[in-house]
């Protein structure tokens, strides 16, 4: 997939509703493609995560604090670097899409990593038609176990409840999640978060 083609033709903003509703039925057959027909999602649970994954592209900004805004009327693609094997790489953000593996993305404040976080998400869904999830972790309680915030994500997200069902779906890779805002968890949280996050990637 060309993503940044993908990605200059038309902006997400633009989606009219029918148009998101036919992608998350996409999402989804593409789901139970993978893992059968076993896959118990009513039109409510679709319904439920098209309206979610459309607010997400919607943020207040400090010149708009009355209303909100689509992130893709300001979002300026980023040039990131890539480290691996001691050997950075200059690479396009949306290049992260591309990833089978967890990536950690590290910057400093203000440096649009949320928003980018929002872009990614929202990119996801629109070209490689996953059910992707926004979650921020200043938003994580404090004694929240492994599975714990997998029902807390995909309550969320989809208002879905079966947790074999939300085992079967993260394990088809049709998911992916997007956590933002790790230095906004709180020192006393920070410990507990970190091996929170490591259990669940692993």
């Amino acid at each position: 997939v060309d993503y940044h083609k993908a990605f200059e033709t038309v902006a997400p903003h633009v989606w009219i509703r029918h148009v998101i509703a036919n992608l998350t039925k996409d999402a989804a057959a593409k789901i139970k493609d993978k893992i059968g027909g076993d896959v118990k999602l009513n039109q409510e649970n679709l319904n439920f995560y098209s309206d979610k994954i459309n607010s997400t592209q919607y943020v207040r900004t400090i010149r708009e604090l009355d209303e909100v805004v689509s992130i893709f009327d300001f979002f300026v693609p980023l040039d990131m670097v890539k480290k691996e094997d001691s050997k950075p790489k200059k690479i396009k953000c949306l290049e992260i899409l591309s990833s089978e593996k967890p990536v950690l993305m590290l910057g400093i404040v203000g440096h649009g990593k949320s928003t980018l976080m929002r872009v990614l998400a929202v990119n996801d869904f629109n070209y490689n038609k996953k059910f992707s999830f926004f979650y921020e972790l200043k938003n994580i309680s404090d004694n929240l176990t492994l599975d714990g915030l997998i029902k807390d994500l995909f309550n969320d997200w989809m208002n879905v409840n079966d947790f074999k069902l939300m085992e079967k779906m993260l394990n088809s890779g049709g998911i992916s999640i997007f956590f933002d805002g790790f230095d906004e968890v709180g020192l006393a949280k920070e410990n507990k978060v970190s091996v929170l996050l490591e259990k669940f990637v692993n």
